[in-house]
């Protein structure tokens, strides 16, 4: 009598074999995936985030001026491509593949006043971060109001 496998099962092995190294590539496919999607939507929370904490930082006053005396770097109402190099400040590269979009509002309640910072984030264009994003865009939104003087 011999020993050893037959033919058939030996295909049926390798068949098995396969399904199972396919199916930790669609994991490890979907695990990637999912890696840099996260990546990406970080960091255009944090492009969105950034303005909203900059006219926090200038106050209602400076922001109230704005538009005699805009700030480098954070156009209002209108869409444009987020440079590497702003004012000193250095960027990843990726961050060139977003655009932003800046809008305030102007907003009073009860004597009150305010500005409203709504800002927008998204792929510019089709690049390799609309190929990753699951969410073609980020919104942020930040309220800076008048220091009230008792």
């Amino acid at each position: 009598m011999k020993r050893g496998f037959t033919l058939i099962e030996i295909c049926i092995g390798m068949l098995l074999l396969s399904l199972t190294l396919l199916g930790f590539l669609r994991i490890n496919s979907f695990a990637s995936h999912s890696a840099m999607d996260a990546y990406y939507k970080f960091m255009a929370q944090q492009l969105a985030n950034e303005p909203i904490e900059v006219f926090r930082a200038m106050g209602y006053e400076r922001i109230k001026n704005l538009d005699k005396k805009p700030l480098p770097g954070y156009p209002i109402g209108t869409t444009e491509s987020i440079q590497e190099e702003v004012s000193g400040e250095r960027y990843p590269v990726e961050t060139s593949l977003f655009s932003r979009t800046i809008e305030l509002e102007k907003v009073e309640e009860d004597g009150v006043k305010g500005f409203l910072v709504k800002v927008s984030v998204f792929p510019s264009g089709s690049n390799k971060i609309s190929a990753w994003l699951v969410r073609q865009m980020v919104n942020a939104t930040g309220l800076v109001i008048e220091e009230v003087t008792q």
